[in-house]
């Protein structure tokens, strides 16, 4: 090694001509030392892993006894028959037993509008145009939903800053009403999902990889970077040894850190690679749906979706997961919803032996038969998080950069409760302690919205109604 080249000790520090000059000078940027001295720590930030915040919705809640697991145990305990569907991924799970949705006791709006707009937003329905037989009439809420506020942090350079997808939307009313969104890019304005699978392909994935020139370009501007970062991988190496014990932790931290980064090369910026691909097979024309006029997706019969319509849900499901996965892998989005059908739940089950829709078995079925639809939605989030845990992503993979809510609008159905609601946060190991149960005494649901922002790099210890709102919950990191 050429004297001077990487650092010349003076006493105990090392000078600042030698450690930024030489190679270090075109490279990036190191991360504060203890024997740099007086050098600001604001010259010295990692690379920061992008993170990805989903949401998955399942509408109607469910009979008490037969979602939460028995005992006091945090960490003890076994998955009740719902939840059954996740045992493969209970590692990467945190039940959040004890939320309520305080909002919903304010405002206008029958108890399934409250609770869908509270998801999101955590605010109460002002008065507004839409009437529901109980409750009022209802407007939408006053305030942008979660997912937009992460999106605006953390997307403003992907595609799209979030993407909605919903599965047999609506099943009730066309349109955007208070009973079927649960997102909102701005106050009074609801971002309906994507419920067609071949209308979101050509949305999301039509111009992906884009023109020969294109992507010469992109794989030039790629290359270009993996020279950047194998050279500043080489000289914090050379600097480790020259350091004391504290500063090799951090230049150890700072070097898988830079690893990372240069993995994920190959999944950002909508470049075709291995984990990111347009689906495979791609929805066609034969893939949409025809919604008619009378006001709800195929016939309303029977106060619902007739049976054939119904019957495509898990295709539809899967075609739609599909998609969302592949947004993420590919850095088209890295914020997203996922609504299955809306909180009226006309859709049937014939697929499992049910021969009446869902918002039936939520009020005059048997608790085992709404069980059994909880259950066949909870197969579907851990087809979900086990395609997410399938992508490779560095050291990692994309589920645990991911932060999964998911979240119903009500607890039991009978009586459209708000106390107990179901909630769970999966993936984002690097975020959440994950793999228990926490028991909370009628945590407000607006906690826990402040939780997930927190975890985003957005410090506000509120979100949405400052009513319900205290910080953030404790125990969750």
């Amino acid at each position: 090694m050429r004297p001077g080249r990487y650092a010349v000790r003076t006493g105990s520090k090392i000078r600042r001509r030698a450690l930024l000059g030489g190679a270090l000078g075109a490279s990036l940027a190191l991360p504060w030392l203890e024997v740099m001295g007086d050098l600001k720590r604001a010259s010295a930030q990692a690379p920061v892993e992008p993170k990805r915040f989903v949401t998955f919705f399942v509408p109607g809640g469910y009979y008490d006894g037969f979602f939460w697991p028995e005992g006091e145990s945090e960490t003890d305990f076994k998955l009740p028959y719902i939840l059954e569907p996740l045992a493969p991924h209970r590692d990467k799970l945190l039940l959040l037993d004890g939320i309520e949705v305080k909002t919903a006791a304010d405002g206008f709006g029958h108890p399934h509008a409250r609770g869908m707009s509270a998801l999101l937003t955590g605010l109460p329905l002002p008065a507004g145009p839409f009437d529901f037989f109980i409750g009022g009439p209802a407007g939408f809420p006053n305030g942008a939903s979660l997912d937009h506020v992460i999106g605006a942090q953390i997307g403003a350079t992907n595609k799209f800053k979030t993407l909605e997808f919903g599965v047999l939307w609506p099943t009730y009313e066309n349109g955007a009403l208070p009973t079927n969104i649960i997102s909102y890019s701005a106050p009074g304005q609801p971002a309906p999902p994507m419920s067609d699978p071949y209308e979101a392909y050509l949305r999301i994935f039509t111009d992906l990889g884009g023109s020969p020139e294109q992507l010469a370009a992109a794989e030039l501007r790629k290359a270009k970077k993996h020279l950047v970062l194998e050279a500043t991988s080489r000289e914090f190496g050379a600097i480790r040894p020259l350091v004391g014990v504290n500063d090799q932790q951090r230049l150890d931290e700072h070097l898988a850190q830079l690893k990372d980064l240069e993995s994920r090369l190959d999944l950002s910026g909508g470049t075709l690679s291995a984990t990111c691909h347009k689906p495979d097979p791609a929805p066609t024309p034969a893939d949409r749906i025809n919604y008619g006029t009378g006001g709800a997706v195929g016939e309303l019969g029977n106060g619902g979706l007739d049976q054939g319509v119904s019957a495509r849900m898990p295709a539809i499901g899967k075609q739609m997961m599909d998609m969302l996965v592949l947004s993420l892998a590919c850095d088209i989005t890295r914020v997203a919803t996922l609504a299955w059908t809306d909180a009226a739940s006309r859709a049937y089950f014939p697929w499992l032996g049910l021969n009446q829709n869902h918002h039936y078995y939520q009020h005059f079925g048997s608790a085992q038969d709404h069980a059994t639809i909880f259950n066949w939605y909870m197969q579907q989030l851990a087809y979900f998080v086990g395609q997410l845990a399938a992508i490779p992503e560095g050291d990692h993979t994309l589920l645990d950069s991911t932060v999964i809510l998911f979240g119903s609008e009500i607890s039991e159905p009978t009586h459209h409760g708000r106390t107990r609601v179901p909630r769970m946060l999966l993936g984002g190991g690097k975020t959440f302690n994950l793999g228990r149960r926490l028991k909370f005494n009628d945590a407000s649901h607006n906690d826990l919205l402040v939780s997930i922002q927190n975890s985003f790099g957005i410090t506000a210890n509120q979100f949405g109604d400052p009513k319900y709102t205290t910080g953030p919950l404790s125990g969750l990191v």
